[in-house]
């Protein structure tokens, strides 16, 4: 589907003809009016890439939509990143198992967090039943049942954060397997045990005219 002929326009429309464009099909079509609801989705859809510069540059260089990122991969990503700068400073074969143990040791906390909100969200399904079953509602001042609605609220955020822990641990995973696609390649008993800022400070005590830029006389 080429957005530019769904909108019945050639490729150097203005943005001005684009919305002039869009504003009559979409009379033309919309719902309410008698349109076709089909139609009228596509135009639409067209009109919200080709208004914007940015995805409208992008689908005239490649001829396509540009694909919605995956936010489980884009947060993965960024905890690697972020790890990666965290932990720069060890040794090249400590790093790999110092994020290795952090990934661990946050799987553990989410897997102890998700089994208690599991745990309570059990409990409240549970209360929320007998409150349907053995808790009159006269509503005579009240509206609504709110015991059913203060239950139905908490069980509801109690999934979404589920939910959330479930993402989470998507992402530590994704991260793990980033990681496994490393190994280092030296023997870890040859390495001496020291850290770079140690190393450093030793190479600047020893050759200091390499970090001073004068040369030694």
């Amino acid at each position: 589907m080429d957005l530019y002929e769904v909108l019945g326009l050639h490729r150097k429309a203005s943005s001005r003809l684009l919305k002039s464009k869009f504003n009559d099909l979409a009379k033309k079509h919309h719902p309410d009016k008698g349109g076709d609801e089909a139609v009228f989705q596509k135009i639409s859809h067209a009109y919200s890439i080709l208004k914007d510069d940015k995805k409208r540059a992008y689908y005239d260089d490649h001829g396509a939509e540009k694909p919605k990122e995956d936010p489980i991969t884009s947060k993965a990503l960024g905890l690697f990143y972020s790890m990666v700068e965290r932990h720069v400073e060890a040794l090249d074969d400590q790093i790999i198992t110092l994020m290795s143990d952090a990934l661990k040791d946050q799987l553990r906390r989410l897997e102890s967090e998700r089994k208690d909100l599991k745990t309570k969200l059990m409990f409240i399904e549970e209360k929320h039943i007998s409150f349907k079953k053995n808790l009159m509602f006269k509503g005579v001042h009240c509206k609504v049942n709110m015991f059913e609605n203060v239950t139905n609220n908490i069980i509801s955020n109690l999934k979404g954060n589920i939910e959330n822990l479930d993402n989470q641990e998507k992402v530590l995973r994704l991260v793990q397997d980033y990681i496994s696609d490393f190994e280092y390649d030296h023997e870890p008993d040859l390495v001496p045990d020291i850290n770079l800022r140690d190393a450093m400070s030793a190479m600047k005590l020893k050759y200091p005219e390499m970090f001073t830029g004068t040369s030694s006389t």
